[in-house]
């Protein structure tokens, strides 16, 4: 069926300029003028499921579109997915990627010096030792020392971390 833009303009309650306005910025299918001069006619099954359509998309754009609509809910998303981080940290749930790189060269750091010292520590006190219970023991209590060591080492860390945030992200009491 096809209609004029008043009538069309009634049925969907959009001017005759918005609807000019369509076809001219979003390509509206449906309207025909066959001749110069005359009266615009559209073709309901076609204009209305394109409406349909078209509204659908603003409201509820495709993940991706460059639409305005799809714009501005990437930038509520974001805004959320920043706050949540902010409150995150603010539990003391997250660190920063930086930090906790810091943390982990430390940690490898602090075990590789003490790994590569247990022997020449070690070398002279059982040189002359027959007893493997005694060397065994001796070895055993060389690594709980670096475990224990390893412990303080990542402790402070956290210590200093937890300080660093209650600075940063006070919270209210």
């Amino acid at each position: 069926m096809q209609v004029t833009t008043a009538e069309l303009s009634k049925i969907t309650k959009l001017s005759p300029t918005t609807l000019r306005e369509r076809v001219r910025k979003y390509a509206m299918p449906g309207a025909d003028t066959h001749r110069q001069g005359y009266k615009m006619l559209w073709d309901l099954a076609v204009v209305v499921p394109w409406l349909l359509n078209f509204y659908k998309t603003q409201n509820s754009p495709a993940i991706g579109s460059k639409s305005l609509a799809a714009e501005r809910l990437r930038l509520l998303s974001e805004q959320a997915d920043r706050e949540a981080l902010d409150n995150a940290r603010r539990r003391g749930e997250v660190i920063k990627y930086e930090d906790a790189e810091g943390c982990f060269m430390a940690v490898a750091t602090l075990l590789a010096g003490r790994l590569d010292g247990v022997a020449g520590r070690l070398v002279n006190e059982l040189v002359n030792e027959p007893n493997a219970a005694v060397i065994r023991d001796r070895i055993f209590t060389e690594h709980r020392a670096i475990r224990e060591s390893l412990a303080v080492g990542i402790q402070d860390f956290v210590d200093k971390y937890r300080q660093e945030a209650e600075q940063d992200y006070p919270t209210a009491s």
